[in-house]
C-alpha cells in the first residue's frame, strides 16, 4: 500500500486544509482489472490486514480488490508517532469524506461496472456516512454495501468515561485489553494469537485511538437511518465476538430500521480464525 494524492470531493463543511495531502490506498496482491471492484475499509485500532482472509475469497470470485487505510493509522510493523498530523481523527464525517474521495479516485482509475464496498467496525460507520452524504455524479452509490459490526454510536458497548480511562493504561496493558475485547480465549489459541497481531492499538497513535473511540461512543451522536435505497444495497454482519460494538444493541438498531432478516448475518465468535467461515461470509454477501 502506498500514499496516493487524492482529489477531495467538493461540498464538505470541513475546511479543505484538513484533508490529508496523501491517502494510503492500494490493490490487493494478485488483483487485476475486472468488471467488479471491492473496496475494503478497516475498523477501529486496525488496518487493512484485518481483511487477510476475506480478500483472497473476493479475488477468487473475480473481484478487483482494493483497500483503504484510514488517516492516522499505520501499516503492520510500523511504529506510530505519539502525535501524528492533525487529521481530525475524531470525526466520522471526516473519515467519510476521505473514504468517498478515495473510492471516487479508485473508480476513476479502474472504471468497474459494479462496486462492492465493505467496512468493518469504524469502517462500517464511515461507509454508511459516506454513502448517505456523498452519493452523486462524482461517486455513485456502490451496488452493494457490507457493514460488518458497524460502530454506530447507538451500538457502542463502552461509555466515554471508560474509554477516557483506557488512555491512561500502559501500552502492554492496553494491547492485552484490545485483544481480550475481541476473543476471550486468545491466550489459549495459537491461531488466534497470530491472527490478532493486526488488532493491537499500535496501528495508530494513542491520540487518534482515543479520539476515534470517544467520537464513536458520544452519547449525543445519532446515526441517520438509512434510506430505502441504501437499505436495498446493504448487508449487515453482527459479530458476537466483538466487545466494542455490542451485538444486542446493534440488533435492536437494525430492528428499528426494519432491516429484513435476510440482510443480517450473525457471525460466530471465532469467525476471524477460520478460512471456511470467511468463504461462507463472502458467499453470503458477494456470490459468484
Amino acid at each position: 500500500m502506498r500514499p496516493v494524492r487524492v482529489r477531495p470531493l467538493e461540498g464538505s463543511w470541513l475546511p479543505g486544509w484538513v484533508f490529508p495531502s496523501t491517502v494510503h490506498v492500494g490493490r490487493a496482491r494478485g488483483a487485476r482489472d475486472a468488471d467488479r471492484l471491492a473496496v475494503l475499509v478497516h475498523g477501529f485500532a486496525m488496518n487493512e490486514d484485518y481483511f487477510a482472509l476475506v480478500a483472497p475469497e473476493l479475488l477468487a470470485r473475480g473481484y478487483d480488490v482494493w483497500a483503504l487505510r484510514l488517516p492516522g493509522y499505520v501499516g503492520s510493523g510500523e511504529r506510530a508517532a505519539w502525535l501524528r498530523p492533525a487529521h481530525v481523527g475524531m470525526s466520522v464525517a471526516f473519515y467519510a469524506w476521505v473514504t468517498a474521495s478515495a473510492m471516487a479516485h479508485v473508480v476513476r482509475t479502474v472504471a468497474p461496472r459494479h462496486v462492492l464496498a465493505w467496512g468493518h467496525s469504524l469502517g462500517g460507520a464511515v461507509l454508511h456516512a459516506a454513502t448517505a452524504t456523498w452519493s452523486g455524479p462524482e461517486w455513485p452509490t456502490p451496488d452493494r454495501l457490507v457493514l460488518e459490526a458497524p460502530a454506530y454510536a447507538e451500538a457502542i458497548g463502552f461509555s466515554t468515561a471508560m474509554i477516557t480511562a483506557f488512555r491512561a493504561l500502559p501500552d502492554a496493558m492496553l494491547n492485552a485489553l484490545a485483544r481480550s475485547l475481541l476473543i476471550d480465549d486468545i491466550r489459549a489459541n495459537d491461531t488466534a494469537r497470530t491472527q490478532l497481531v493486526t488488532f493491537v492499538p499500535g496501528r495508530t497513535s494513542r491520540l487518534v485511538l482515543t479520539m476515534n473511540a470517544l467520537a464513536l461512543a458520544n452519547p449525543l451522536s445519532r446515526t441517520a437511518p438509512p434510506s430505502d435505497e441504501l437499505l436495498e444495497r446493504s448487508w449487515f454482519a453482527v459479530a458476537e465476538f466483538d466487545r466494542f460494538v455490542d451485538h444486542d444493541r446493534l440488533l435492536a438498531l437494525l430492528d428499528r430500521w426494519r432491516v429484513p432478516g435476510a440482510r443480517r448475518l450473525v457471525l460466530p465468535r471465532n469467525h476471524l480464525l477460520s478460512p471456511t467461515s470467511a468463504s461462507e461470509m463472502v458467499d453470503w454477501v458477494a456470490p459468484c
